[in-house]
């Protein structure tokens, strides 16, 4: 969501945060931003820059995982 405001990009990984807890379900999202994959995520996955597929995988602690994408910003940081 970079190419909008911060103030509607954060109301936007907050919109999706709750619907996809409210719904259990689960989605894929593509992003450059390492910080608003680690507020939004569960799990994150690397691609390599080449055909190999997965470079690395990371699974975001289960202490952070409850907590709202505004909540999980102030953990990181």
């Amino acid at each position: 969501f970079t190419a909008i405001d911060r103030t509607n990009s954060l109301a936007i990984e907050n919109y999706l945060w709750e619907y996809f807890k409210r719904k259990n379900s689960s989605a894929l999202l593509v992003t450059h931003d390492l910080e608003q994959a680690l507020s939004i995520s569960d799990r994150l996955i690397f691609l390599s820059n080449t055909s190999k597929g997965i470079f690395y995988e990371f699974n975001v602690r289960d202490n952070l995982k409850d907590l709202s994408p505004k909540l999980r910003r102030k953990s990181i940081d």
